[in-house]
């Protein structure tokens, strides 16, 4: 296994949790602490430090708009670690059907994660997603 594997792995540890719309098991991936830092684009947008009824009602209203059936790391993915700190970043690919809805929607993401390794288990101290875009807002007067 390569020093990254694990870290990884953690990551996609957190993937399988969310396919089980286990909320409890989300929470076990990141540091419940202070300096926790999320920022997601859309959906709920930010968050600083860890309160798990609020974290909790945050997954719990996502599942209740959607169920997940694929959520996962692209080709693409980077990954490093040294000594107790890891990241990884690169593009998620997921699939989730609305509720009440027929049709799968999938998308892609950008995402970055740092981990800190606490007690042998590599737990989530910040968090970053995103949707990539076309062209970045302003990219016509860069260009001209």
């Amino acid at each position: 296994m390569d020093e990254a594997e694990e870290v990884r792995e953690a990551i996609e540890g957190l993937f399988d949790a969310i396919l089980r719309k286990n909320i409890d098991a989300i929470q076990q991936r990141y540091l419940q602490e202070d300096r926790l830092f999320i920022f997601r684009e859309g959906w709920e947008g930010k968050s600083e430090g860890f309160d798990r009824e609020t974290n909790g009602a945050l997954w719990q209203g996502l599942f209740d708009q959607m169920t997940f059936s694929k959520v996962e790391l692209t080709d693409d993915v980077q990954s490093g670690r040294t000594h107790d700190l890891g990241w990884v970043g690169g593009t998620t690919s997921s699939t989730y059907t609305p509720v009440g809805g027929t049709e799968p929607v999938e998308v892609t993401q950008r995402a970055t994660w740092i981990l800190e390794r606490h007690l042998a288990r590599w737990l989530i101290v910040f968090e970053h997603v995103s949707f990539p875009k076309d062209k970045p807002d302003g990219a016509e007067e860069l260009i001209a």
